[in-house]
């Protein structure tokens, strides 16, 4: 266990502690503003897909002199702008869409979250932290699955904020109880 501590740079701590802060702050915006945030990032994934395609169709067709295997790359890069503008012209399919991924991610990300907090139990005194944000992870993506269709223009602004705050408040967490144990070691 003091090996671990030791190892950890102050470098790593404070990646965590800036990690932890800017997913606090995310998702308290995200709890002020839910139906923005929902909308913005529909948006955002929409437009992503269009970008993608058009890089992926521009990179088929100048590689067609060097390569003749493009027109694969080309059909994807044509199918992904399709997708991309479908989908920002649609913004309800896109929502659900996007809840049903958000909602597959946190039921991930807690299995995730729960594989770490038995790891680190005992190394971090205050493990059960992060075992809590598993626990409210695979809540959140339960309830986002059940909630689906009537809610997902705001339940997932809302459930996306709830998220980052507690992963926020976990990696906060694990930042001060490391320092807590560094400078026990110390002495």
């Amino acid at each position: 266990m003091n090996n671990i501590i030791e190892n950890f740079s102050e470098k790593v701590l404070t990646f965590i502690l800036i990690e932890g802060i800017l997913f606090l702050l995310l998702g308290i915006l995200d709890l002020v503003l839910p139906v923005f945030s929902t909308l913005a990032l529909s948006m955002l994934i929409s437009v992503i897909f269009i970008i993608l395609g058009i890089a992926k169709f521009v990179n088929a067709v100048a590689s067609f002199k060097y390569l003749h295997h493009v027109f694969l790359d080309m059909g994807i890069g044509i199918l992904a702008i399709v997708i991309g503008s479908y989908l920002f012209m649609h913004p309800a399919l896109n929502l659900m869409l996007l809840t049903i991924m958000v909602a597959l991610y946190f039921i991930l990300e807690s299995a995730s979250s729960f594989s770490f907090a038995i790891q680190v139990k005992n190394i971090f005194k205050y493990w059960w932290v992060n075992f809590f944000a598993a626990a409210i992870q695979l809540g959140l993506g339960v309830y986002i699955i059940a909630a689906l269709p009537e809610s997902s223009l705001w339940v997932l602004g809302i459930l996306v904020g709830v998220s980052l705050v507690f992963t926020g408040v976990s990696l906060i967490t694990i930042y001060s109880t490391s320092l807590g144990v560094k400078n026990t070691l110390r002495k």
